[in-house]
């Protein structure tokens, strides 16, 4: 009895499956009100009668069918989201990728055009903010919270957003071209920029340099299609030592993003490279990096275990200071061999625990294991050697944009 129960279980769940599938399929085609009952259990090869065991009409099945389109959007738009830890890059990700799945035409016709006239507005409004306008609120309150958006209630501003996405779905789906969904972006990212509560000041000196006709680290499109910052224009646009300080900023920015960095990450440690002062506060830091304060935390954070920065004690009140060291790069190194050990003891856990691995996996870890011991133990010869170097460092020609200095090889 219970293998003939959930059988039956099971072909009611398959039934219900058609019904949707062919609901949505018919309904993106003609519309709700040109696709008529007769035709969906049709098209699902059920009857009537399993249709009304699973929906109370054709409008229930409608909102079943809306309930999975705002489920896939809002499961797009979280993926997208959670590929980031900066809390302003989920944000404007999360936007993009609602934009992007909007825009199919199934997701189109029933959630933006026939869901709010069939259900009303009050229920398609409940049912979107348990999806992609629930993302939205959830990711705004963590910002305003962070301090990286000034402080405003959250909830006028989600349905505002939300709203002007959904508009613009509408009209990009109706448009149906690559270069409009740009525009639309476009025009979305500065609406967005405008509520932090810390413009980057990056972007400022970027337009105005635009408008003079200075160059600023022009773009090349790499090989794998990635975004870098062409080595030819290192010098940075000319002006004063505050305009090439900026530049530098938003360039080693980019080169810490091109990494899989957050962007916010890499302007504070930037700017903290050409700090004029040893030890300096959150507020100065996000002001000098063109971050916002909510950022300078979440940042401080990761570094420190990274071994970038370290707090020291302000010497005139109970707080802290911000500071870099000046062999930064060698901390760094040092710092490596903790994530190296890590990693060999992972290797080493694996392979006394999983005994039964095929040979090719016992390869794999072996060689995880070796590459991480050996590693390990040449980090005292590459700080032996680093240090060496910057010994010498009295007896090379100075650096400059597009110098060729010989590299030093370890063990030599």
């Amino acid at each position: 009895m219970t293998r003939d129960t959930g059988a039956r279980a099971e072909q009611r769940e398959r039934t219900r499956r058609a019904l949707v599938r062919e609901g949505r399929r018919l309904f993106t085609e003609r519309g709700y009100g040109g696709v008529g009952l007769a035709e969906i259990v049709a098209a699902a090869q059920v009857t009537k009668g399993a249709l009304y065991h699973h929906f109370r009409g054709k409008t229930d099945l409608f909102r079943a069918v809306l309930e999975q389109a705002q489920a896939e959007v809002g499961a797009a738009v979280a993926e997208a989201a959670d590929a980031h830890e900066d809390p302003w890059e989920r944000l404007t990700t999360g936007c993009r990728a609602f934009l992007t799945a909007s825009t199919a035409p199934d997701v189109r016709r029933v959630m933006l055009v026939d869901g709010p006239a069939v259900l009303g507005w009050s229920e398609w409004r409940a049912l979107d903010e348990t999806s992609s306008a629930h993302h939205l609120a959830e990711e705004l309150a963590s910002l305003v919270e962070a301090g990286v958006i000034a402080p405003r209630p959250v909830a006028p501003l989600s349905h505002l957003l939300s709203g002007a996405m959904n508009e613009a779905a509408l009209w990009l789906a109706d448009t149906g071209t690559e270069r409009d969904l740009e525009d639309v972006w476009s025009a979305l990212a500065h609406l967005l920029e405008s509520l932090r509560a810390a413009p980057e000041r990056f972007f400022r000196n970027r337009r105005k340099a635009d408008r003079t006709g200075d160059i600023v680290a022009p773009m090349t499109q790499g090989a794998r299609g990635e975004r870098a910052w062409d080595a030819g224009a290192a010098r940075g646009p000319e002006g004063g030592t505050e305009e090439f300080r900026d530049d530098f900023v938003g360039r080693f920015a980019a080169y810490w993003q091109s990494q899989g960095r957050p962007k916010a990450e890499g302007r504070i440690v930037g700017y903290l490279l050409v700090a004029d002062r040893d030890a300096v506060s959150a507020e100065a830091v996000a002001e000098g990096a063109g971050v916002s304060r909510g950022s300078v935390s979440q940042a401080v954070r990761r570094l420190r275990e990274l071994g970038f920065v370290t707090l020291v004690d302000a010497p005139d009140s109970r707080s802290r200071l911000i500071s870099m060291d000046e062999d930064v790069w060698g901390g760094f190194l040092r710092n490596e061999r903790s994530y190296l050990r890590q990693q060999r003891d992972l290797a080493a856990s694996a392979l006394e625990r999983l005994p039964d691995l095929g040979e090719s996996s016992r390869a794999r870890l072996h060689n995880m294991y070796d590459y991480m011991t050996w590693l390990d133990g040449y980090h005292d010869v590459l700080l032996e050697r680093w240090e060496e170097y910057k010994a010498a460092r009295g007896e090379r020609t100075p650096p400059g944009p597009g110098a060729t200095t010989p590299r030093p090889r370890p063990g030599t």
